[in-house]
């Protein structure tokens, strides 16, 4: 089937941070070690080098598809090549995103498929707006009135939230402070939808984080040349040491126990251990129930020994969120064939004590009984839970959903609203699983979502179920999605449609889908995500995408192809 390419304007929005749930709703070495004994696949890596001359064809390909698509007379001028990569087909894959005259135009984003020098048209799509070139470009009010607006913006959000955050009376020592992480801003022009064609409108998009006694506040908003907000909302999506953790979720690990793996480094200037594995590059925080920074320490008195499996002793999660990530960090490494989240074993934030640079950051204990758990768009933080609706959020299968989340940002970068939200909560639910299933095999569990974190007193529940989406009150099928504007417009919510489909072309439903398992389907999705997806994506492409994607794997009528056209058919996709 021929895909035809959309010029005019779908409204969403761009996702950098993402949260777990909504509760108010209810809902040197190879990464990571050897590759799992209950998964001894190993995945090469999906992306190989191209040449010179391979890329310069691609980029005039993709010139020339955007001059013959959208008529534009130089493409050079009009596009800004976000990514050019090759897979092991062959195939070059290319992202773009709009410009005009050097300024980004929101919402216009190509992805194209090309082969033998030229795009495929069947294969690729996109969303170009043709009239960005009349808008003014020269600025009426000064950047800094633009970030006053969204600073008040972003302090009325706090306040909504229960006020300033409230800082931990457990005080620690400041010299561990790495970053205070609040009255960050950022701004920049930008080309805005605005009310359609002809109403286009010269815009500062403008980023303003701080904390509240709620949770994070990542105000994200595009203020017009007359001081007027066109949109906005709060973006809080929601030196090697062989060490030993005791973690509360994963038991012993390190020094024989366990997986045998679990590098510390030790800080002599304060006399302590601290998690950071600089092997990896990974470290994992502690936020000490507020919002700064600190290093996840022990005293050097006692050994590299970080927890006692018990939740009183703040070091048995942070050894469950460095545990996590690494494990993470494997499951991308030797299945997906990638290394970690932008590709290049980062992105890497918080610094190391071997003055070294920065390291991948897990930040936990965030806020005081924070519901939640967020990727906020270079590293994943964890609350503790209120003991009763969850306890700690630094379960395998969280972590590796939050992780997830940061890998849909550099890939398809999909959109945290309406169906691109809901599509990209389902990406972090399936992955986190599989992450899960890697590590400790299949079992009932792999299909429930945040099951040792949910409801602590409450046996064998879970926040969502994969299998069974209804006994968490999400829909399974497209007809009978959420269509209200709550929730980012029910990201939360009909994520179940996308796990459902997952889980039918895993495990098969009677005869309505035959199972081709959760590895084959894991490839699918991946691929899909990495090669074809674009920002604004909802469940029509997203079932295009993987149908594409299991065909480049394992050929048009292949049983694959077929059981994936049966799934989305199955959950009713368009």
């Amino acid at each position: 089937m021929r895909m035809s390419l959309y010029q005019s304007i779908r409204v969403s929005v761009a996702a950098v941070v993402m949260a777990l749930a909504l509760t108010v709703i209810g809902l040197g070495q190879s990464p990571g070690g050897p590759p799992n004994s209950a998964d001894p696949t190993i995945t090469e890596p999906t992306d190989v080098a191209a040449t010179a001359e391979e890329l310069s064809a691609a980029t005039a390909a993709m010139h020339t598809w955007v001059q013959t698509k959208f008529a534009v007379d130089d493409p050079g001028s009009h596009i800004e090549g976000r990514e050019l990569v090759k897979d092991t087909k062959g195939q070059i894959h290319g992202r773009a995103d709009q410009v005009s005259r050097g300024i980004k135009v929101r919402g216009g984003h190509l992805n194209a498929n090309i082969q033998n020098g030229a795009v495929v048209d069947e294969f690729s799509h996109g969303e170009y707006i043709d009239d960005a070139d009349t808008v003014d470009i020269n600025p009426k009010i000064s950047r800094g009135r633009a970030v006053a607006i969204v600073r008040q913006l972003a302090r009325d959000e706090v306040q909504k939230l229960g006020g300033a955050a409230k800082e931990s009376k457990e005080k620690p020592d400041r010299n561990l402070l790495v970053s205070a992480d609040a009255g960050l801003e950022n701004a920049s022009l930008e080309i805005h939808p605005g009310g359609g064609k002809g109403k286009r409108k010269l815009s500062y998009h403008v980023s303003v984080k701080e904390h509240s006694a709620g949770g994070p506040v990542q105000m994200e908003a595009w203020v017009d040349q007359d001081g007027n907000v066109l949109e906005a909302y709060n973006n809080a999506q929601t030196g090697v040491y062989n060490g030993l953790g005791e973690t509360f979720y994963q038991g012993w690990q390190g020094l024989g126990y366990g997986w045998n793996y679990f590098n510390v480094d030790y800080w002599p200037a304060y006399g302590v251990w601290v998690l950071n594995d600089n092997s990896l590059r990974i470290g994992a925080y502690d936020s000490y129930g507020g919002t700064g920074t600190y290093q996840a320490s022990v005293s050097g008195c006692c050994g590299p020994i970080f927890g006692s499996s018990s939740l009183g002793n703040r070091n048995s999660t942070n050894a469950d969120t460095y545990w996590s990530t690494v494990q993470s960090y494997s499951f991308m490494y030797w299945v997906l064939g990638r290394n970690f989240v932008n590709g290049a074993g980062g992105p890497r934030v918080y610094g190391s004590v071997d003055g070294l640079g920065p390291l991948v950051s897990a930040r936990n204990h965030y806020g005081s009984s924070y519901n939640n758990a967020f990727w906020d768009g270079e590293k994943i933080t964890l609350g503790d839970g209120d003991g009763v609706t969850f306890r700690s959020f630094a379960t395998l299968d969280i972590v590796g959903h939050e992780w997830t989340h940061g890998l849909t940002q550099y890939t398809a970068g999909l959109n945290y609203s309406y169906e691109s939200g809901a599509l990209n909560e389902a990406f972090s639910d399936i992955l986190g699983a599989m992450t899960e299933r890697y590590w400790y095999g299949e079992s009932s569990n792999t299909w429930k979502i945040g099951e040792g974190s949910y409801t602590p007193a409450t046996a064998g529940d879970a926040l969502r179920r994969m299998d069974a989406p209804w006994l968490q009150g999400q829909p399974w099928h497209y007809g009978s999605r959420y269509t209200g504007s709550g929730d980012n417009g029910g990201v939360h919510i009909n994520s179940g449609i996308a796990n459902f489909a997952f889980y039918t072309l895993s495990k098969g439903w009677g005869s309505s889908v035959g199972a081709i398992g959760a590895d084959a389907a894991t490839q699918i999705f991946y691929r899909a995500l990495r090669y074809y997806m674009i920002p604004s994506d909802g469940f029509y492409w997203a079932r295009r995408c993987t149908q594409w994607a299991a065909a480049d794997l394992y050929g048009y009528g292949s049983y694959q192809y077929n059981q994936t056209v049966r799934a989305w058919n199955f959950v009713g996709a368009p």
